[in-house]
């Protein structure tokens, strides 16, 4: 909805105002006027003193302060000046009949619908009152052509007038709209929620989606607006689909009435609580990415080409939000994963591991972390060379990450540290994995590890600081050992290590 313009607020009221005083005035020079001719009619006296006074009304009064609807008055009371003008110039004849549109085009321009009628009305009463007041010879009673003639030219040219300044109006509001829009999308934390809710804004539907394929055969809401679900799926090629329709087509589609229509998935509008739906694809380049699903619980007709033009525009911006959010995504998860094992890095860990700790005080389950240490890999890096250490810690990596749980952490730390989060794993079930991780590791390397686990009060750099005094304790003890904080040596791995670093294995070809 645009707001109504104020055309006698301040600045620019003069502007407005001043082509139609101009006209209303302009009409007093081809009349004789009594300050110069005492014969000449006094009606046009009044005529003219009306005129200034409305002029200065418009120009003087101060309208912010009243209410909306006495601002059309002024307009509205030039009907009187013309009927009287035309009455003291030859009546049904007069040349001053067309002023009748002035008043007309203002309250078009800058009026309300009920005050446009309203002024129409007028028009008709300005021809037709005379005929039925004052009667023949000034008014025979064959001007109800003229009647008919000026009120229908008068609607139909309010009424065309009206719509066009409507339209631009609306147009210019949509687009000032889209470009606050666009300059908040690259600061927004979430793009594509950002996205549905300025398309809810734009085309004043109150529930929007938008839809992405998620690489195994379906289409899946990743940001909605004005609904409260949890994520909703459709199926690609195994069920109709205006969504998966549009994004095929690669164009938009409108439904008035999704109710039982067969190109519409049934449960799923029915789950939205729509009634029209609209399905604009989300394009980057050549390829559809997505779409944007816009919904209204009411009948809708027809879609109007603003809103077409408006959510077609957030389209493009959502294609450009949705390939920033995953450059972000991407960057964001190269700079928590580390190079050259794959594993999440210390960024990561410092990250996860304090919202591994609110989770299991929130669910009041158990958690451990371990901290581990390849024994003189320093050594070993010096004695066969970095290629080799490099292959020593991708192998190590790959092999201690099968023997944990999808659920759990692996993390590279630092050069040859690695750290681990045991989810729901008491210090007696944490001990157990970790044994199995560290007999796994690879080319005879021994590693000492410190365990500790999570005590339900402490915080993560508290429990941190337990497990690596853990690990000092393990390497103080003569490494490859396992301990726990706060205990005792909790076992050794499968031989004493050596002081000479393992000979690595061959290497394998891995073409």
């Amino acid at each position: 909805m645009t707001k109504r313009l104020r055309p006698l607020a301040k600045p620019g009221a003069a502007t407005r105002v001043a082509p139609f005083a101009a006209l209303a005035l302009i009409a007093f020079a081809s009349v004789p006027l009594p300050i110069l001719h005492p014969e000449s009619d006094p009606r046009v006296t009044i005529a003219l003193a009306a005129t200034l006074c409305l002029i200065a009304s418009f120009l003087f009064t101060p309208w912010r302060s009243l209410p909306e609807e006495v601002r059309a008055l002024p307009a509205l009371s030039y009907f009187a000046v013309v009927a009287l003008m035309r009455d003291a110039d030859g009546g049904a004849v007069s040349s001053f009949s067309p002023l009748v549109l002035l008043p007309v085009i203002w309250l078009a321009l800058y009026g309300t619908r009920r005050e446009l009628v309203a002024s129409v009305f007028l028009v008709a009463t300005v021809f037709a009152a005379p005929i039925l007041v004052v009667g023949e010879p000034p008014y025979p009673i064959g001007e109800w052509r003229r009647v008919l003639i000026w009120t229908v030219a008068s609607a139909v040219l309010g009424g065309t007038v009206q719509r066009l300044v409507v339209d631009i109006r609306e147009r210019a509001a949509t687009q000032a709209a889209v470009a606050r829009i666009v300059r908040q999308l690259p600061t927004s934390h979430d793009a594509r929620q950002k996205v549905c809710d300025a398309v809810c804004e734009l085309s004043g539907a109150p529930k929007a989606l938008l839809l992405e394929p998620d690489g195994r055969g379906n289409l899946v809401s990743t940001a909605m607006s004005g609904m409260n679900h949890a994520k909703l799926t459709l199926r690609i090629g195994r069920e109709p689909s205006g969504a998966v329709t549009a994004m095929a087509a690669q164009e938009p589609f409108f439904f008035p009435d999704v109710h039982d229509n067969p190109a519409v998935a049934t449960e799923f509008v029915r789950a939205i609580h729509a009634r029209s739906a609209y399905f604009q694809p989300v394009m980057q380049g050549s390829e559809a990415v997505g779409v944007i699903g816009v919904f209204w619980t009411d009948y809708q007709a027809r879609l109007s080409d603003r809103v077409a033009a408006a959510v077609a525009l957030m389209g493009w911006e959502a294609a450009v939000a949705i390939e920033r959010a995953d450059l972000l995504e991407r960057l964001e998860e190269q700079a928590q994963t580390d190079s050259l094992t794959g594993l999440p890095n210390l960024r990561r860990w410092n990250s996860e591991l304090p919202r591994e700790i609110s989770r299991s005080k929130r669910a009041g389950k158990p958690l451990s972390i371990a901290l581990v240490d390849l024994d003189f890999f320093k050594e070993y890096n010096d004695t066969y060379g970095h290629p080799a250490g490099n292959r020593m810690l991708k192998e190590a990596a790959s092999a201690w990450r099968a023997e944990l749980r999808d659920v759990d952490l692996l993390a590279r730390t630092g050069g040859d540290e690695f750290a681990v989060i045991l989810h729901e794993c008491d210090t007696g079930s944490a001990s157990e994995v970790i044994q199995r991780m560290d007999a796994a590791t690879p080319k005879g390397q021994t590693c000492s590890i410190g365990i500790a686990s999570w005590d339900a009060d402490e915080d993560f750099e508290e429990l941190t600081a337990r497990a690596d005094a853990a690990l000092y304790e393990a390497k103080r003890n003569g490494r490859g050992r396992t301990e726990l904080a706060g205990t005792r040596a909790l076992s050794s791995v499968k031989s004493e290590p050596s002081p000479q670093p393992p000979e690595p294995a061959p290497i394998r070809s891995r073409a």
